[in-house]
């Protein structure tokens, strides 16, 4: 049975291609919650059109593939605009 140690463990691979540190240590892996045999997560970040989506969404899809018991993997994009944008909300209902 998959549980979020291995799963973590196996997505350690997962650099950011500038930092060069893991995405899992730079805590933009977020969420992981395991159904079944299907891996949810949340990849954050700054912006939902960053150019590095689809290679973060890539790795992150070969990285899991290497595990038996999971067979699909589902990515959730949370953009730091949408986080800034959920933490001021309350403010800006009130303002307007």
């Amino acid at each position: 049975m998959i549980d979020e140690k291995r799963i973590r463990d196996s997505l350690q691979v997962v650099l950011h291609p500038k930092l060069k540190k893991s995405l899992i240590d730079l805590g933009m892996i977020r969420n992981i919650s395991i159904k079944d045999d299907v891996v949810t997560l949340t990849l954050a970040l700054k912006s939902e059109r960053s150019p590095l989506r689809e290679v973060f969404v890539g790795e992150i899809e070969k990285a899991a593939s290497g595990l038996a018991e999971v067979s699909a993997i589902q990515e959730e994009i949370d953009s730091a605009k949408r986080q800034i944008y959920h933490c001021w909300a309350p403010f800006l209902l009130i303002l307007t």
